[in-house]
């Protein structure tokens, strides 16, 4: 009967610490990261469009958020799409994160949209 009694109490206390460790996890990811979005495209090269740009955040970085006011985010990303193209002809993605306090955080350039979407996202969840 004992036995009994010790395994009951035993799973009880493993309910317990997944129970709380779970808790823990969900308050954890609660605040995203928010960005406030810079475009600057030069006149002779197509924009990128900011959907565009959100829409890759959505899928590569779940825990960021885009927003209009750089007062309520924790960066501001300065996004540059194509003012130069590399030698095979391929346009380049220039992405600039900047802290709250308008200091250069991380920087990245790459030939595809999504690649410096992912490099800034690993910079933030360092």
């Amino acid at each position: 009967m004992a036995s009994k009694v010790w395994r009951f109490a035993f799973v009880g206390a493993l309910v317990v610490v997944a129970t709380t460790g779970s808790v823990t996890l969900i308050l954890a990811e609660a605040k995203p990261v928010k960005v406030s979005l810079i475009t600057q495209t030069p006149a002779s090269v197509p924009a990128i469009p900011t959907a565009d740009i959100a829409q890759e955040f959505s899928k590569r970085c779940p825990n960021v958020s885009i927003t209009r006011s750089a007062e309520a985010s924790d960066y501001s990303l300065e996004a540059v799409g194509g003012d130069r193209t590399n030698p095979h002809g391929q346009r380049l993605f220039k992405f600039t994160l900047f802290d709250h306090d308008g200091n250069v955080a991380f920087t990245t350039e790459t030939r595809q949209l999504h690649n410096a979407v992912k490099d800034v996202c690993a910079y933030i969840n360092k």
